[in-house]
């Protein structure tokens, strides 16, 4: 989750009495930053993927702040991705809505492993902060892939908000 605002929306709209159910998604970070970078570079002054790391931690502490306050079952999207069934049951009971297959039958994994096929040489040399790593191991994603990426490299140079029953991503 990006903004405070956000959050205090939230409590505001839960304090009216209202029903609010929030789940967690989350990509690996490192596809993330991988992909932000790729696609908006040229957009945004000074971009790097230690810019874009950074920006990943503060969101990240954002949405820890968010699970301190509220029942947040995080969900990996490449779980997600890979076991529809399975994660899409948990989901939908804890939103409280009807399972519904039609809904997911369409999700693939295809979004994954970004950051280990990226040709791009900023983000081959790109060198994780030691809080970044901690998060990332956090969250289960492994040290050890990230290792071997940069072993092979030295020889060769995104939250939503679920309430009453609609999804919205908060930018």
């Amino acid at each position: 989750m990006r903004r405070k605002e956000a959050l205090q929306l939230l409590m505001e709209y839960q304090k009216a009495d209202n029903d609010v159910r929030i789940i967690a998604l989350i990509r690996d970070p490192k596809d993330v930053i991988a992909s932000q970078y790729a696609h908006w570079n040229n957009l945004v002054s000074n971009d790097s993927p230690e810019f874009r790391e950074r920006q990943w931690l503060i969101d990240y502490l954002n949405l820890k702040d968010l699970r301190e306050i509220y029942d947040v079952p995080m969900f990996r999207y490449e779980d997600v991705a890979n076991y529809p069934e399975t994660n899409f049951d948990r989901i939908y009971k804890h939103l409280g809505i009807d399972y519904d297959e039609l809904t997911f039958s369409h999700i693939r994994p295809v979004n994954t492993g970004r950051f280990y096929k990226t040709k791009d040489e900023k983000l081959q040399r790109w060198k994780f902060t030691s809080e970044f790593q901690r998060r990332l191991e956090v969250l289960g994603y492994s040290q050890e892939d990230y290792n071997q990426h940069h072993a092979r490299n030295k020889t060769t140079s995104q939250t939503w908000v679920a309430v009453k029953g609609f999804l919205k991503r908060f930018e």
